[in-house]
């Protein structure tokens, strides 16, 4: 029998990217899903895909600790249960350190971290009164290995997954599973949605880049298997070996980095 078969989960940041993907491909496995996006009209765009009798859209701002309560009280009224709380939505803003206001800070933290925090203890709470359910907390790549330009995101996404391991910990014997999901480079708009445009964090990304869709399998499958930390493609677990084992050669690839960031962005001016 599928893991979602029947099954009530919440995906914030649905509207778009790896949680639109979630919420298609959770439905496509037979889980009724709640839509939560601070985009409702881009939420009830992808409800209108799913179906109604399958799921339903809900404005959520993940910075608010009411909305997501909301959000959470809304899955248990319509649908009886919450079985999974998919902690997605993000922000990133690539910039260098010398660059960020603190407005910029700000809410990259509140969304990115916050916005989990958020999710997270709503979804906890009910969980543990139900004595199941399953919390997927969406980090990065760079949740498990540091990447300049990126020095906020990366904070938040450090923050997601001791958050994730350390409450898997605590959960374990209470009945809740905690997972926590780092991919790399997904083809979304996060990387614009910041205030440096896509062309300014192009220096970042030569890797490979996968589908929104591929993103949201793999994270299921492994989700479906209660994996501790589903972190892929493989140069993600490679860069995280390499991060631990010899700091000193992976620091050069960040000075490489820091250094090709600022001369695309010279470039560009």
């Amino acid at each position: 029998m599928s893991a979602f078969k029947g099954r009530v989960a919440v995906v914030t940041g649905a509207a778009s990217g790896i949680g639109k993907a979630l919420s298609l491909e959770l439905a496509a496995r037979g889980c009724r899903v709640v839509v939560a996006d601070l985009n409702l009209k881009g939420a009830r765009e992808v409800v209108g895909e799913l179906g109604a009798e399958r799921a339903i859209a809900v404005r959520c701002d993940v910075s608010k600790a009411s909305n997501v309560q909301s959000v959470v009280n809304r899955a248990r009224r319509q649908f009886g249960s919450l079985d999974f709380m998919f902690n997605n939505a993000g922000v990133a803003i690539v910039a260098e350190a010398r660059d960020l206001s603190l407005r910029d800070w700000n809410r990259v933290l509140d969304i990115n971290l916050k916005g989990v925090v958020n999710g997270t203890h709503a979804a906890y709470k009910v969980m543990l009164a139900q004595g199941s359910g399953h919390i997927v907390n969406v980090a990065s790549g760079f949740g498990l290995v540091p990447g300049p330009g990126l020095i906020a995101y990366v904070t938040t996404k450090f923050g997601v997954v001791g958050l994730s391991e350390t409450l898997r910990a605590e959960a374990h014997d209470l009945g809740i599973k905690v997972t926590v999901v780092c991919p790399g480079f997904v083809n979304t708009p996060i990387l614009a949605s910041g205030a440096d445009s896509m062309e300014s964090g192009r220096a970042l990304i030569q890797a490979p880049i996968i589908t929104s869709e591929r993103a949201a399998t793999i994270t299921l499958d492994g989700v479906a298997r209660d994996r501790a930390i589903i972190a892929f493609p493989l140069y993600v677990r490679l860069a995280a070996w390499l991060y631990h084992r010899c700091p000193w050669l992976f620091f050069r690839f960040l000075l490489k980095g820091a250094r090709d960031l600022r001369r695309s962005k010279q470039k560009s001016l």
